[in-house]
Protein backbone atom coordinates (compact mmCIF):
# COMPACT_ATOMS: atom_id res chain seq x y z
CA UNK A 1 0.00 0.00 0.00
CA UNK A 2 2.55 2.25 0.74
CA UNK A 3 4.42 1.55 -2.59
CA UNK A 4 1.16 2.80 -4.40
CA UNK A 5 1.21 5.57 -2.36
CA UNK A 6 4.25 7.21 -3.27
CA UNK A 7 3.72 6.23 -6.86
CA UNK A 8 0.25 8.05 -6.89
CA UNK A 9 1.45 10.90 -5.09
CA UNK A 10 4.83 11.61 -6.56
CA UNK A 11 3.26 11.52 -10.84
CA UNK A 12 5.17 14.59 -11.67
CA UNK A 13 8.19 13.88 -9.46
CA UNK A 14 11.52 13.67 -10.68
CA UNK A 15 12.22 9.87 -11.22
CA UNK A 16 15.31 9.93 -8.58
CA UNK A 17 13.39 11.10 -5.79
CA UNK A 18 10.74 8.27 -6.50
CA UNK A 19 13.18 5.94 -6.49
CA UNK A 20 14.54 6.86 -3.28
CA UNK A 21 11.34 6.97 -1.46
CA UNK A 22 10.37 3.74 -2.99
CA UNK A 23 14.10 2.37 -1.55
CA UNK A 24 13.57 3.99 1.78
CA UNK A 25 9.94 3.40 2.65
CA UNK A 26 9.12 0.36 0.57
CA UNK A 27 11.99 -2.16 -0.29
CA UNK A 28 12.66 -3.41 3.27
CA UNK A 29 9.09 -4.09 3.42
CA UNK A 30 8.99 -5.98 0.21
CA UNK A 31 12.02 -7.77 0.84
CA UNK A 32 10.18 -8.77 4.30
CA UNK A 33 7.25 -9.61 2.62
CA UNK A 34 8.71 -11.48 0.19
CA UNK A 35 9.52 -14.40 2.51
CA UNK A 36 5.91 -14.96 3.80
CA UNK A 37 5.18 -16.08 0.14
CA UNK A 38 6.21 -19.10 -1.95
CA UNK A 39 7.95 -18.55 -4.91
CA UNK A 40 8.79 -20.86 -7.64
CA UNK A 41 12.30 -20.11 -8.70
CA UNK A 42 11.37 -18.51 -11.72
CA UNK A 43 9.76 -16.09 -9.93
CA UNK A 44 12.35 -15.55 -6.93
CA UNK A 45 14.97 -14.93 -9.40
CA UNK A 46 12.68 -12.31 -11.18
CA UNK A 47 12.26 -10.60 -7.88
CA UNK A 48 16.01 -10.69 -7.48
CA UNK A 49 16.89 -9.12 -11.00
CA UNK A 50 14.27 -6.46 -10.31
CA UNK A 51 15.56 -5.54 -6.54
CA UNK A 52 19.14 -5.73 -8.31
CA UNK A 53 18.77 -3.36 -11.02
CA UNK A 54 16.35 -0.77 -8.57
CA UNK A 55 19.06 -0.93 -6.32
CA UNK A 56 22.11 -0.61 -9.02
CA UNK A 57 20.34 2.22 -10.55
CA UNK A 58 19.51 4.57 -7.40
CA UNK A 59 23.38 3.83 -6.74
CA UNK A 60 24.75 4.86 -10.23
CA UNK A 61 22.34 7.97 -9.87
CA UNK A 62 22.88 9.45 -6.45
CA UNK A 63 26.84 8.80 -6.72
CA UNK A 64 26.71 10.99 -9.86
CA UNK A 65 25.28 13.91 -7.83
CA UNK A 66 28.09 14.17 -5.19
Amino acid sequence: MACNAILSHTKHTDEIIQLSLQESHCLSILTYDVTAVSLNVSQYNEYMLARTLCTEEYSVSTSGNQ
